[in-house]
């Protein structure tokens, strides 16, 4: 009877997370903007995952830039759509048989916008995946271990601050996936220190 319960009791937690993870994509609120470094937002979502890194032995890294890149955002949004890519990054190479790696990284683009590439030496994605890498409810996980609606957020929030998603990806050659976000006209100012985050 016990073990009875603790299955409905586990269905039922499951069910009211799809049930609010469904609401959140359903209706994502406008974002509140300010301006953010992006720099500051990237180092706190890896720091915040550099422990589930390393319980899963992988190298995870980001080598924060001098240059402030900063961008009219929502911080607590963008830092979903952040974490979002990082944990699909380490989910990916849970089925990898070489030691993981995830590198973090933000560029200047000569159009006007700053770009946060998450890369990592996982399996890749074939054509289909990427097709629909995306949409809600797809997830390219076995069945049971992703509800399919974590990478759909982070396109939603990523698109509501004007910016693109690029995926560069083969399999077996790993995935590249970089976020492009429009810069403020304050970014040319210099940050005052440099911090390299590695597992």
């Amino acid at each position: 009877r016990r073990r009875k319960l603790s299955t409905i009791y586990a269905h039922a937690i499951r069910a009211s997370e799809m049930i609010n993870e469904i609401a959140a994509a359903a209706r994502l609120p406008q974002p509140e903007h300010a301006t953010v470094d992006l720099g500051s937002v990237v180092a706190e979502i890896v720091g915040e995952l550099q422990p589930a890194a390393e319980e899963q032995a992988t190298r995870l890294t980001f080598e924060r830039p001098e240059r402030v890149f900063a961008i009219e955002a929502d911080a607590t949004q963008l830092a979903v759509a952040m974490r979002e890519i990082v944990l699909n990054a380490l989910e990916s190479l849970k089925r990898s048989t070489r030691r993981g790696e995830i590198s973090v990284s933000i560029h200047p683009a000569a159009d006007g916008f700053a770009e946060i590439a998450v890369a990592d030496n996982g399996p890749g994605l074939d054509a289909r995946a990427k097709r629909h890498l995306f949409d809600p409810f797809f997830s390219g996980y076995e069945s049971g271990r992703g509800l399919g609606f974590g990478l759909t957020k982070c396109w939603q929030i990523v698109e509501a601050h004007g910016g693109t998603i690029v995926v560069d990806s083969q399999p077996e050659q790993g995935t590249t996936i970089t976020l492009r976000l429009p810069l403020s006209q304050s970014s040319d100012k210099k940050s005052t220190s440099c911090e390299i985050v590695d597992g």
